[in-house]
């Protein structure tokens, strides 16, 4: 009973004093939190600042969603690409702040920024005690992201096949799901140890990477390969594959985001 106690106490700590980088979804109840370097004290404040994002709150026609959003190299030649980051379970809120914390976010905004790619970000939160799904206030938040999207494609002239979608855990379930009833909205997508509806695979179009952990703890990896195998078989799909081996589900969602699978989306 004491040790129960204790875990619980030391579990509440962690969610409520240190920031948190990455939580596992719906499929698990373990809490992973990730300090920052001693000499650094990260505030919202201050994780906005380093992003360089802006915050807002997009107001659509069946409900309305906080998101962040970032235009790197807006004046630069070229089109414009825009790329939405759907986040798991981590950053549902009302703050407008937790998402921020996706590994895919940090990495992906220094890649635009090494590369002076011209690219809008949005990074959208679902709301508190909400799923992609279904809001508590009755809305679908996933049709609201897509409201958005389509806002900022009309705001700033952007060409269908140059707008693309990442999720990871229950993020990537999530935007499987949005594209099987977008499938003409992005022409891109990665998803990271990530589920999916079988009925949504029939329905998917497009370019599709997909990233799994060997030893993914939450997701078995051959959930993942089912996914390949189906997507395989559609002739409107393409399909990347990757194992990373030894990695669990939350290192695999650390791990996956880096240069290879940005250079892959932007080119």
């Amino acid at each position: 009973m004491q040790k129960t106690f204790i875990n619980i106490f030391l579990g509440l700590f962690l969610f409520l004093v240190i920031p948190v980088s990455v939580f596992a979804d719906n499929y698990t109840n373990e809490i992973i939190a990730q300090t920052p370097p001693a000499n650094q004290v990260f505030t919202p404040k201050l994780i906005v600042a380093q992003l360089g994002v802006k915050q807002a709150k997009f107001k659509g026609r069946m409900g309305s969603i906080n998101y962040c959003e970032k235009f790197n190299n807006k004046n630069g030649k070229g089109k414009t690409a825009l790329i939405v980051v759907i986040h798991a379970k981590s950053g549902i809120g009302d703050d407008n702040i937790r998402q921020l914390y996706s590994p895919a976010v940090k990495s992906l905004i220094k890649y635009l920024e090494k590369t002076n790619t011209k690219a809008l970000v949005l990074i959208p939160q679902c709301p508190a005690n909400s799923s992609w799904y279904r809001a508590a206030d009755g809305s679908t938040p996933y049709k609201t992201v897509v409201e958005l999207v389509n806002q900022k494609k009309k705001d700033y002239d952007i060409s269908s096949n140059i707008v693309y979608i990442t999720g990871y855990s229950m993020g990537g379930a999530a935007s499987y799901h949005i594209i099987a009833k977008y499938p003409n909205l992005f022409s891109k997508c990665v998803l990271v140890s990530s589920s999916a509806n079988t009925q949504d695979l029939k329905f998917l179009k497009g370019n599709f990477y997909i990233i799994h952990g060997v030893d993914d703890d939450v997701i078995p990896l051959d959930k993942a390969e089912k996914i390949v195998n189906t997507l395989k078989n559609n002739p409107n799909v393409t399909v990347k594959f990757e194992k990373m081996e030894n990695k669990s589900h939350l290192e695999s969602i650390t791990d996956a985001y880096n240069d290879k699978l940005w250079k892959w989306m932007f080119n």
